[in-house]
């Protein structure tokens, strides 16, 4: 934020409170992200574990294809949805903004 390639808002060659308020909000968003990143990851290597650890009725074809332990399918198919479409949006924001960092313009 204090080099010069940062392109200040307010047009002055001075840092002002807006320029921090808006790195405080750029901040708290990837915070936010890493956050939301940890807990979806943390999901898959749970549902991973699940899947890979613990004993089933039949083989997972079958549970798959009969529909054994419905909660857990349908917990594992809104978790892989929400994983998606975040991924695409998080893919979609980075492309659509240029850049990934507050210290250069676009």
């Amino acid at each position: 934020m204090l080099s010069d390639a940062y392109e200040r808002l307010g047009g002055s060659d001075t840092v002002l409170p807006v320029n921090y308020l808006m790195w405080v909000l750029w901040s708290l968003e990837w915070v936010l992200n890493a956050y939301i990143w940890v807990v979806l990851l943390a999901f898959l290597v749970q549902n991973s574990r699940a899947i890979r650890l613990y004993r089933f009725k039949a083989p997972i074809e079958i549970v798959l294809h009969d529909r054994h332990y419905k909660p857990f399918l349908q917990m594992s198919a809104h978790g892989a949805t929400i994983l998606l479409v975040f991924t695409l949006l998080t893919i979609a924001y980075i492309w659509y903004t240029g850049e990934a960092s507050p210290t250069t313009s676009a």
